[in-house]
């Protein structure tokens, strides 16, 4: 079946009925989020640029970084110098942007585990998708199971180094 279907069966969905299925042992992503969402969900994008930014080579790479995640570089500089107590630095600094790249992957982490809301639009889609096509349920280990806080990493997504910017949540 497809969402076609629901016209030429007269279905009506049925709220909180949407359903996750992980085959056991795959590499699943839970979710992948591009800066303009990672922004509205956020409320900036200046975590996912310090998720994003390069800290051990490629540094010539992170003014991409910056314009793709739309940060201004000053901006960016000030933001990390209060937060973190960082003076003056520049973007190939590998000690104070590993800092950075730390701090802000924290940052997104304790974000999602402290809202209801960023969880829910995490692991189950509300906000993101309409319903019943958010995933309110699991199947896990062959038992149908109420979706919950999986234990999770965030990383950027394997596009960065050809400009396609996302934070990706992974189960561990």
């Amino acid at each position: 079946m497809n969402e076609d279907n629901a016209d030429q069966f007269n279905l009506v969905p049925i709220e909180k009925s949407g359903l996750s299925i992980k085959l056991a042992y795959s590499e699943y992503t839970i979710l992948k989020i591009s800066p303009s969402t990672f922004s509205k969900v956020f409320g900036s994008t200046i975590l996912g640029a310090g998720a994003s930014i390069y800290c051990r080579k490629d540094f010539q790479k992170n003014i991409d970084v910056l314009n793709g995640w739309s940060v201004d570089e000053n901006e960016f500089k000030t933001y990390f110098k209060n937060v973190l107590r960082i003076d003056n630095f520049e973007l190939n600094n590998s000690i104070i942007l590993s800092k950075i790249k730390t701090h802000c992957n924290n940052e997104i982490h304790s974000s999602v585990v402290e809202s209801n809301l960023i969880s829910d639009f995490v692991f189950k889609g509300v906000g993101n998708f309409d319903e019943p096509y958010t995933a309110h349920w699991l199947i896990e280990n062959n038992k149908l199971i109420e979706n919950y806080h999986i234990p999770f990493n965030v990383t950027t997504g394997s596009g960065r180094s050809k400009g396609i910017f996302t934070i990706v949540f992974k189960p561990k």
